[in-house]
């Protein structure tokens, strides 16, 4: 009988949520699975369920999840919310934006909707909507600071750098009320607004800020090597520039050939195998130097 009592659904759901706040997705996650197979008509167990997989990077079998919250409950906002986040996840950006929109017309005022909403209409190129979706959230939440992010992003998008950087040093300058992880995304952007009116320098030390900030940041990173390629430092860029394989945002990938990488070594009696990585200017460019190899 204590067995029985100790495995309902309610007993598993909030054994669940404590391990959740103590950070233990996998428990959780393996408690949320045994409730949902008790109980299959559980709409918080699979939202929750679809919240700690992406935790743990599982975003397929997250969307399984959220997709089954959805069903069960509709009419609830956070349900589609996160599944607008799990859509997003593994790159479903229409789908996204149809779950966020779904959430926003049951909850027209949920900033968090509006922010994710925004951002993924600007990586669609939608940038005009974008900015009317952030500039909506930012009046509900004037000091959030992911929607300052996106809006920030946004003008950037729409070569509109002044109002970005405007946006962006009101949060370098509440540097006590920002996680080092926001305070990189920041300095990243404000290189790029730098990047953009051709100030290369500043641009150089927002992206080495950001990097400060989050030393473990490709996408800076890559940044400030295209920086220091434009002012002609070389060494140090092509050392940044090897960052670009861990940038998911450049969508490239490293391809996996035989055989060790050139360090640029005397290649002595060995086939060194040459191959194109980008556009044909970049092919145009260094073709020039296979005579030195």
């Amino acid at each position: 009988m204590a067995e029985n009592i100790m495995k309902t659904p309610e007993i598993l759901f909030a054994k669940a949520q404590y391990y959740e706040k103590q950070g233990n997705w996998l428990e959780a996650i393996n408690l949320y699975q045994s409730l949902v197979r008790l109980k299959t008509n559980f709409p918080e167990a699979h939202h929750n369920l679809a919240i700690a997989l992406r935790h743990e990077g599982q975003e397929k079998k997250a969307l399984e999840s959220a997709l089954m919250a959805a069903d069960l409950a509709p009419e609830n906002p956070l349900v589609l919310f996160s599944l607008g986040i799990s859509f997003e996840k593994i790159g479903q950006h229409t789908k996204a934006i149809e779950a966020y929109e779904r959430s926003l017309k049951l909850r027209p005022n949920y900033t968090a909707a509006l922010s994710n909403l925004g951002r993924v209409l600007e990586i669609e190129g939608k940038v005009n909507e974008s900015i009317d979706v952030l500039e909506k959230a930012l009046d509900y939440s004037p000091k959030a600071a992911g929607v300052i992010l996106n809006l920030a992003n946004s003008y950037l998008s729409a070569g509109l750098p002044d109002r970005s950087v405007n946006l962006l040093e009101k949060l370098i300058q509440n540097k006590t009320e920002s996680s080092s992880d926001i305070l990189a995304t920041v300095s990243n952007s404000l290189g790029v607004a730098a990047q953009i009116t051709d100030n290369k320098h500043l641009a150089v030390s927002h992206f080495s800020k950001a990097i400060e900030y989050k030393p473990d940041f490709p996408e800076a990173h890559e940044n400030l090597a295209q920086a220091l390629l434009s002012l002609g430092k070389y060494q140090k860029a092509w050392i940044e520039y090897e960052w670009r394989w861990r940038n998911s945002s450049n969508q490239q990938s490293k391809r996996k050939l035989p055989g060790p990488q050139w360090k640029g070594e005397k290649p002595g009696k060995v086939t060194l195998l040459v191959h194109t990585e980008q556009g044909f200017g970049d092919v145009i460019q260094f073709v020039r130097f296979l005579p030195l190899i």
